[in-house]
């Protein structure tokens, strides 16, 4: 799926692994994943 692409690709390892490990427990959409990762950006630039 595309989601799990856009997570293996991310350079933030410990968001990688809390992404891969929230997914295997429930299901997330696209739009959650493309959500947290733009969470975790604008917390890194701030």
């Amino acid at each position: 799926m595309l989601h799990d692409k856009i997570i293996q690709g991310l350079l933030d390892k410990a968001l990688q692994e809390r992404l891969t490990r929230e997914t295997s427990k429930k299901a997330k959409t696209l739009q959650e994943v493309v959500s947290e990762c733009k969470a975790a950006e604008n917390a890194c630039t701030v």
